[in-house]
């Protein structure tokens, strides 16, 4: 009987430490499998390459400018309050140093100065017959230096009414062309501004209108050719008055070539003047180019990744820019 128990105790204690084995075990993460290798490789990102280029380059000004006079003539009223009567020009007349130009209302002045003309001209007349009587010994002194005094009273006389007729008259100072005339009509007050401006036409420059007005140095020197030419003539042209810093005011630029005897005033002239210029050199698109901070840099494909590359640029033109270091002709630029 006592062997009989010790054997069960023993049976129960192997099947209680394989229960125990069993529960701990699950108590316990089974270690996990090792996965697979990825069937498809990571794609690398693909960009898009420009060889670099070599050429020329060149930074330039163009535009266009207007054909003027050196020297021009405005023309203003003494009276301003003068009413318009007869306005003699228009513009692109010829008009000569004297030619009457405009008149303010002056018709009874105009009667006063022919009708003290006429009594000029008797008091000349008399004073010639006086004068032959005092040298004959017809007259004597008093009455020759009654006519005398006769005489200097009515060309007085006659050079006021003259002047108060000139007071509504005016007449062109030079000879040119009338290339301003005020739009003023008949029976308004003349003013003070100029009515008209006249140009010497023997003396012509140029009036820079196009853009980068303020790039044009002294002393450059452009090329130009005139739009309504059909032989497209090129003519070399320095410039004479700068207005580099300011955008206040055109450049003006005179004619090495001279122009021909037929050009117009307000002609237009298309201009173009490289400031700076390198040949066979790279080049890139100005796009490409990056800053930050101090640096300047492109982006450039080497080893088969995207790479920064810092760039020294010369040149630059308005779409493109010469690349002074940094890039050698075989490079692969991504942009």
């Amino acid at each position: 009987m006592g062997k009989m128990h010790i054997r069960h105790f023993r049976i129960f204690a192997i099947l209680l430490t394989l229960l125990l084995a069993a529960g701990c075990a699950a108590l316990f993460p089974t270690e996990d499998e090792l996965l697979p290798e990825p069937l498809v490789e990571t794609q690398r990102i693909e960009y898009k390459t420009y060889p670099v280029q070599r050429k020329d380059i060149e930074n330039a000004v163009t535009g266009y400018a207007v054909v003027a006079a050196q020297n021009q003539t405005d023309v203003s009223a003494t009276y301003a309050y003068g009413k318009v009567s007869v306005i003699h020009i228009k513009e692109g007349d010829w008009v000569e140093e004297g030619q009457l130009l405009l008149e303010t209302e002056n018709d009874d002045i105009k009667e006063e100065v022919e009708e003290y003309r006429l009594i000029t001209e008797i008091a000349e007349l008399r004073f010639a017959k006086m004068q032959e009587m005092y040298k004959n010994g017809e007259i004597d002194l008093i009455a020759w230096k009654q006519a005398q005094l006769d005489i200097m009273r009515a060309r007085r006389e006659m050079q006021k009414r003259e002047e108060k007729l000139s007071a509504t008259q005016y007449f062109a100072p030079v000879s040119g062309y009338i290339v301003y005339r005020r739009d003023i009509k008949i029976g308004e007050a003349v003013g003070s501004d100029p009515f008209c401006t006249i140009a010497d036409p023997s003396d012509l420059l140029l009036v820079y209108k196009g853009s980068r007005a303020e790039d044009l140095p002294l002393g450059a020197i452009c090329e130009g050719v005139l739009r309504d030419d059909p032989e497209k003539k090129v003519y070399r042209l320095e410039v004479v008055e700068s207005t580099m810093g300011t955008r206040s005011a055109n450049p003006k630029l005179k004619p090495i070539d001279p122009l021909p005897d037929n050009v117009r005033l307000g002609a237009q002239m298309d201009i173009k003047c490289v400031l700076e210029k390198s040949e066979n050199t790279i080049v890139v698109p100005r796009r490409a180019i990056q800053t930050m901070n101090k640096r300047t840099f492109v982006y450039v494909m080497a080893d088969g990744y995207k790479q920064e590359r810092d760039v020294k640029i010369g040149v630059m033109s308005s779409d493109e820019a010469e690349i002074l270091s940094g890039l050698s002709d075989d490079d692969q630029l991504i942009y």
